[in-house]
């Protein structure tokens, strides 16, 4: 951007006492490092920028803290240059050929299609092996860099048995249809534009894109399949399933039935329905082992069917805004029989001001889905008044470390 070049030249025109250090992007420590003598200086910056009013009361900065805060600021700023370096190798599938060697830019090239362009490739691997704790950087033959997988970065590998893959995950976030959509957000911010970011962009909810476009429905669906792989132990085995014991408990929006199995198999007392569009039914095929597939809409009540026991739904909720959320829940109410809850599985967010180790992650997704489908994660407050709003109320909740899976139960009222 101007204003890193505007850092860069200042930089350049004061060499003598300014060193340019460390790690780039994200990880930034130390892109631009003033020196003892030069601490109390304020940075000149000249970058053009939009003219907008002053603050009515604006936070100002000691002149010595100035030249400390900058590489937050750029580290924020250029992240995405990692990102982007990072699916480019994701999506060449460099971690593969990689796999448990240490390999120069030159030989990861000799084995993909093409003609690639061997400087660029090494410049990407220096970048995230220099920014990220996924690569590593040593030094090979002839003075040339060589690369290796770290043991995060080993999870980008696919096809490793016993072993989970988030290269599909890379591959989803930042694939052009998705990437494209955050570039919409500002707009949608500012009131410009109603609705969701995706849909506008590509005239189409998300759902229907995905339905027509495989190339970016297959690594949204792997990567759903593998972060179910973290949930399903605190579903099975931390949530107590005794109350619910010799009943029925349907799974709504249960896909292909790996949840809804995952329950008998722990608890086979439980009759296990796992109920999801037609379509969706259609192409599971037979049912796992001690599971009943059910279709419908869970927006139609009568849709779902009956329970003793409990409506299940893991991150469902979270895809609607507060209105089709309702919707969801008043079928869901329909089905429920004397006695029988309905049980939540999805993230809750930290209420405001309060200290959570989690709250980046749950923030992060939380704008994805404004972005992507209009959803939202909600604090406990937002449950609570979700739920009152739609006749139930939370009369349980039970923490989890998985951010993604923090489990309620709504009883009706």
């Amino acid at each position: 951007s101007k204003a890193t070049v505007s850092v860069l030249n200042w930089t350049r025109r004061n060499r003598n006492n300014t060193m340019l250090t460390g790690r780039a992007g994200c990880g930034l420590r130390g892109l631009v490092q003033l020196s003892k003598a030069h601490a109390r200086r304020v940075v000149p910056f000249r970058a053009a920028r939009a003219k907008a009013s002053a603050p009515s009361n604006p936070l100002r900065v000691a002149p010595e803290d100035i030249a400390p805060a900058v590489p937050a600021v750029l580290g924020v700023g250029t992240g995405y240059f990692l990102h982007q370096a990072l699916y480019t190798v994701v999506k060449l599938g460099v971690p593969n050929i990689l796999g448990a060697d240490e390999l120069s830019a030159s030989e990861i090239a000799r084995q993909l299609p093409g003609t690639p362009n061997v400087e660029l490739l090494d410049r990407c691997m220096r970048l995230l092996s220099a920014a990220t704790p996924l690569f590593e950087e040593g030094l090979g033959a002839g003075g040339a860099a060589v690369y290796k997988l770290s043991t995060a970065g080993a999870l980008l590998q696919t096809g490793v048995d016993g072993q989970p893959s988030f290269a599909c995950g890379v591959q989803h976030w930042l694939e052009r249809p998705l990437w494209n959509a955050w570039a919409e957000l500002p707009a949608h911010v500012a009131g410009e534009k109603d609705g969701v970011p995706f849909g506008n962009l590509h005239g189409m909810p998300v759902f229907d894109y995905y339905a027509q476009h495989p190339e970016s429905a297959n690594p949204f669906h792997e990567f759903m399949s593998v972060l179910s792989g973290s949930a399903i132990p605190v579903v099975t085995e931390m949530f107590d399933w005794t109350p619910y014991h010799g009943k029925t408990v349907v799974d709504v929006g249960g896909g292909y039935g790996t949840v809804a199995a995952a329950i008998k198999a722990r608890h086979p007392s439980i009759n296990a329905v796992s109920f999801d569009q037609p379509e969706v039914v259609e192409a599971a095929g037979a049912p796992p082992a001690g599971v009943t597939f059910a279709a419908g809409n869970f927006f139609e009540a009568g849709s779902i069917p009956e329970t003793d026991g409990a409506v299940f739904m893991k991150h469902i909720l979270h895809d609607w805004d507060d209105a089709a959320c309702a919707k969801i829940l008043a079928a869901c109410r329909v089905a429920l029989l004397p006695g029988a809850k309905v049980i939540v599985a999805d993230m809750v967010v930290p209420e405001a001001g309060e200290a959570d180790p989690t709250k980046a992650v749950c923030a992060n997704i939380d704008v994805l889905m404004a972005v992507i489908c209009g959803g939202k994660e909600r604090t406990r407050g937002q449950w609570d008044a979700l739920a009152a709003a739609s006749g139930f109320a939370v009369e349980g909740l039970m923490r989890s470390p998985v951010p993604g899976c923090q489990i309620l139960t709504l009883a009706p009222i």
